[in-house]
């Protein structure tokens, strides 16, 4: 079920590149966001294997959780709590969402887990050295994770050790602020979200989820062992909320960075009470309600269903592009290049060749009738490779695929609609094959 469209596979290209990943995937991210993605690359043998082991990673914020309340409990916490925090962390759909989806806030979440740590062991050597590092890894997987400063003034400032950790935490900034000042950012006023709206979506992704990470920051209040937490939680929920007013822009997954400190605080209360949180620690539902919905566009299942049946060719070059006539799209074309250059297809097994393989993502037709799917895979003139009901996977010579691409197009221009070409194979190739030109690529196309 998980996700694997463009967003989420830009850090896996940048990672691929290899170190030192000064040039990010996209303006707001910094190189702390491609470590994790460098070191799975290393050992994954297809993009399945890939993916899995991101989930791990995602999956890893429930010990963090127990191991950052683990500290609390030596300090007269609860063991009782420790465990609500933790079952919270690995239960919450939310957190499981953001692992699945892959790009929301990347893995933003599991580092303000680790700096959650680094602050419940503040007086330990490598405490804040963990909490300062975590947190300046955190900003460069999403710059929303640096309103969750006021956490960091738990800290015991006076500390020679605290005053170095600072100094790590800047040196690991150190070329993120570089690469903003040589670069002129993009603007990015056209996305807009309300601050109601991310609250909302909050509640509707989990509300049982949601009021156990309140209750977290309520209980925290209570206790000296948990109070400077959840005091910095609380300030910093607050300031992401105001730059959500003032940027007009914030979602769910922005807010929910927050919920491993919050759910720590948990492990401050202890006593009977302490067990009524435990009835808040629902378990989240299956997403696959049924089996064909692990093949969902855009989803991994079919991704590898894709490129199951490419590695059964025999063509000694291969260039898979895709064509979103309509509706969303079924697999994006770096993926199925990612997982066979993964599989171990050589890097000059990639580029412009005499045919070209194509993912075709157009709407079903209503009720039976025909649809811009069925119209575009009538006129198909190759191969079928895989067929499904709002998409295809074909192959065919470039003439063939260029006179088929115009007959469609033409089609749709009739209905003023406008098709387009996803590039899917420049941002795969990009990686592999930096010296082909997009003119290449395009050969195939023919919409003017």
């Amino acid at each position: 079920m998980a996700m694997v469209l463009s967003d989420q596979l830009g850090p896996w290209w940048v990672a691929v590149a290899g170190p030192p990943w000064f040039e990010p995937h996209a303006p707001p991210y910094g190189w702390g966001l491609y470590l994790p993605y460098w070191i799975i690359v290393s050992g994954a043998d297809s993009l399945w294997s890939a993916v899995q082991s991101l989930l791990v990673v995602h999956a890893a914020i429930a010990p963090i959780t127990f191991a950052a309340a683990w500290w609390l409990v030596k300090r007269g916490g609860s063991w009782i709590g420790a465990g609500i925090a933790s079952l919270g962390a690995a239960l919450d759909p939310g957190l499981i969402q953001t692992a699945l989806h892959g790009a929301e806030s990347y893995l933003a979440s599991v580092w303000v887990a680790s700096m959650t740590l680094g602050l419940c062991a503040r007086f330990r050597p490598w405490g804040p050295f963990v909490a300062i590092g975590s947190y300046a890894m955190a900003v460069m997987n999403h710059p929303v994770a640096l309103w969750t400063f006021p956490m960091l003034f738990w800290l015991p400032w006076r500390e020679r050790k605290v005053q170095w950790s600072l100094i790590f935490g800047a040196v690991l900034l150190l070329p993120r602020v570089i690469w903003i000042m040589s670069h002129e950012l993009p603007n990015m006023g056209g996305l807009t979200q309300t601050v109601d709206e991310a609250l909302l979506g909050w509640w509707q992704e989990g509300p049982v989820a949601l009021v156990l990470a309140l209750l977290g920051v309520v209980v925290g209040w209570k206790d000296r062992t948990t109070r400077g937490l959840a005091m910095g939680v609380l300030v910093s929920l607050a300031l992401l909320m105001l730059a959500g007013f003032a940027f007009g822009y914030l979602r769910d997954y922005h807010l929910r960075i927050i919920v491993a400190p919050a759910l720590a605080c948990w492990a401050g209360m202890s006593g009977l009470k302490t067990w009524a949180g435990l009835l808040l620690c629902g378990w989240p539902a299956n997403p696959i309600e049924k089996e064909h919905l692990a093949f969902r566009p855009g989803g991994l299942g079919l991704a590898n269903a894709f490129s199951q049946q490419i590695q059964a060719l025999d063509d000694p070059v291969l260039m898979v592009d895709g064509a979103w006539l309509s509706a969303s799209p079924a697999v994006e074309p770096s993926a199925l290049t990612l997982d066979l250059w993964l599989r171990g297809r050589p890097i000059d097994g990639f580029g412009p060749t005499d045919e070209v393989l194509v993912i075709v993502s157009a709407e079903r037709g209503e009720a039976g009738g025909y649809g811009d799917i069925d119209m575009a895979q009538s006129q198909w003139a190759g191969r079928m490779l895989y067929v499904g009901d709002r998409y295809f996977l074909g192959q065919a010579s470039v003439d063939a695929v260029r006179l088929w691409s115009k007959q469609v197009c033409d089609t749709l221009k009739l209905d003023g609609r406008e098709p387009r070409l996803l590039g899917g194979a420049w941002d795969g190739l990009v990686g592999l094959q930096p010296q082909t030109r997009t003119e290449e690529l395009e050969a195939w196309w023919d919409c003017p």
